[in-house]
């Protein structure tokens, strides 16, 4: 069965107005403009920019990355993007120099699947240009990822985005978060009502307390540093908002998240695999020694500013990690 098949006929439901010649190539347009938002020039163009290229509209929508988690929702698919977005994700990764192959049409579904391979550097201090080869750890790497757009039917907005990227770079994108980092931007940018830990020192001590990873198919989720990490690049931009997803008791990172979504029973990317829900955490936790914030998940949908824990708190049943 086609995992991302359209409910309600995909392409073919187009009404005899619409050009399909013009609309390909509208789509097209929003796939280069996805693209060059890697280089934009501020969180600000990033963020409106992607608006337009989604169907906000839609509450559904979503990114699936296989090995790092499913992000429904224009504030979600905007926050998981960042981190890709090297102008802007603190040097954590940069992309460029990207060339699309191996592109198929599938009208029944309203999508495109194709393969994007491009250079990467992670761990920049300073960013490459055209005329400057940055200064990173790793230096320019080759690198491929498989991508699968699921769009609004007889438009060129995106309604779904899968990309399963190669082992190398799900492996740096593990290795490169680091402690430091995210209680420095605490420390900068979460303050007043915002604050999370008494001071550097009581952020760090959590942080070194608990897993680096916790949730084995769905990397930046979970009860885990480097959930934490993945906001903490969000918080100069909206402090009220993500300052909270730091903190010690968090809806945002809990490893109920780590069975709640889809993975592929095959090749990460086809369009044809088996829907599987992956194990939670690893196979030493038991399901009861998770944190049980349910009821704090459904409250703080509502109103994340009220799932500020308290400074201090500490609540030291986790999953152990899986990952070493």
């Amino acid at each position: 069965m086609d995992r991302y098949q359209a409910d309600n006929g995909g392409d073919l439901s187009c009404p005899a107005s619409v050009d399909m010649g013009a609309l390909q190539q509208a789509r097209q347009v929003t796939i280069s403009k996805y693209s060059a938002l890697k280089e934009a020039e501020s969180f600000e163009v990033y963020s409106a920019e992607m608006r337009t290229l989604w169907d906000v509209e839609d509450e559904n929508i979503k990114i699936i990355i296989p090995q790092a988690g499913t992000y429904t929702g224009i504030e979600a698919v905007i926050e998981y993007i960042t981190l890709v977005v090297g102008s802007i994700n603190g040097g954590f990764v940069y992309y460029y120099g990207a060339a699309t192959s191996n592109f198929e049409y599938f009208p029944t579904n309203s999508s495109y699947a194709f393969q994007v391979a491009q250079k990467s550097q992670f761990y920049c201090t300073v960013l490459p240009s055209a005329t400057d080869p940055g200064v990173c750890e790793t230096g320019e790497m080759d690198s491929l990822a498989l991508h699968h757009i699921t769009w609004k039917p007889c438009t060129a907005l995106i309604s779904q985005y899968v990309i399963a990227y190669d082992d190398q770079q799900n492996y740096f994108a593990t290795k490169g978060m680091t402690l430091p980092s995210i209680c420095n931007r605490h420390q900068r940018y979460c303050t007043g009502e915002n604050q999370q830990y008494v001071d550097f020192i009581d952020c760090m001590s959590f942080m070194e307390r608990i897993p680096s990873v916790s949730c084995e198919n769905a990397i930046f989720n979970g009860d885990n540093a480097i959930c934490r990490f993945k906001h903490s690049l969000m918080v100069q931009f909206n402090p009220a908002v993500h300052c909270p997803h730091l903190g010690k008791v968090t809806y945002a990172c809990t490893d109920e998240d780590c069975g709640g979504d889809l993975t592929c029973d095959g090749k990460p990317g086809d369009l044809t695999c088996t829907q599987i829900l992956p194990d939670a955490c690893s196979k030493d936790c038991g399901a009861d020694s998770r944190r049980n914030l349910k009821s704090k998940k459904t409250k703080s949908s509502k109103n994340t500013k009220s799932n500020k824990s308290a400074i201090g708190e500490v609540n030291t049943s986790r999953c152990a990690s899986s990952w070493n």
